[in-house]
């Protein structure tokens, strides 16, 4: 794991050519001009963006500042706007750094990670989950989730939750605009996913003139009162669908007697 940025950090926007490598040089993070941070898996290869719909122009009289605030949040300001954060404060100032993996995922650690000490408490972020939404969990704009096969993103170009193959550029198995009535209205800024306890889908556009929340699609999951279930694809109905964790036991457990089997 290396460092990104510690709590307090500010990177001004930067060239192409400035922009930080790490892991070897393996992975690259963009903290571009036109506030669309991202990384990638190499210089040029495939990787992460994380707000597409951005706001900041490259050629603008401010300049976009990207900050990882005292209080957790990473924040991304075009002059005194805001255009993308994270939404991850955690209330009084203490110990936050960003950091990524060998295999360039990000992860917002609340903690110290430096040559005198390592003090992990816990992760409250990650660009890519590697394990299924599950009830009570949200998912924001850019933000993708990794499993089983596919990718599942919540596009903060359009506002719509798409679930691919494996990676983004594989068609689309499943989307949310194929059965919404309409598009998110306009004056909504950014957006993200939410699973309820009870067992519904819903996508959240939030215009940040006024505070306000618009729920504008809603999916039932039909959990069958399970309080305890994942989000996944179902190829067989080609759709998402609520699966209990007792029911995914039960699958792992038939997985594994299959393969002493063999």
């Amino acid at each position: 794991m290396d460092v990104v940025m510690r709590g307090g950090d500010i990177v001004e926007e930067m060239d192409w050519a400035d922009f930080p490598t790490f892991r070897n040089g393996t992975c690259t993070v963009r903290f571009p001009r036109d506030g669309n941070w991202a990384t990638q898996n190499g210089f040029f290869t495939g990787g992460w963006d994380a707000n597409q719909k951005s706001a900041c122009q490259g050629d603008g009289p401010s300049k976009v500042k990207y900050h990882l605030q005292r209080d957790g949040n990473f924040v991304a300001r075009c002059g005194y706007n805001v255009d993308y954060a994270t939404r991850t404060g955690q209330g009084p100032p203490g110990d936050y750094f960003l950091g990524i993996d060998d295999v360039c995922i990000l992860h917002l650690y609340k903690g110290l990670l430096d040559c005198d000490s390592i003090d992990i408490q816990e992760e409250i972020w990650t660009n890519i989950r590697l394990k299924p939404l599950q009830r009570g969990d949200r998912l924001g704009q850019g933000e993708q989730v990794r499993h089983a096969g596919t990718t599942m993103v919540m596009q903060s170009s359009d506002g719509n939750l798409v679930l691919y193959g494996p990676s983004v550029h594989d068609r689309a198995l499943w989307a949310a605009n194929e059965n919404w009535a309409a598009p998110p209205p306009s004056n909504l800024d950014e957006y993200y996913a939410r699973v309820t306890p009870n067992g519904w889908l819903l996508l959240v556009g939030q215009d940040l003139w006024d505070g306000s929340e618009t729920v504008y699609y809603r999916k039932n999951l039909h959990t069958d009162g399970a309080t305890c279930f994942t989000v996944e694809y179902d190829a067989t109905r080609d759709d998402l669908v609520a699966v209990s964790c007792d029911g995914r036991r039960g699958r792992q457990l038939r997985g594994s007697v299959n393969d002493e089997k063999e």
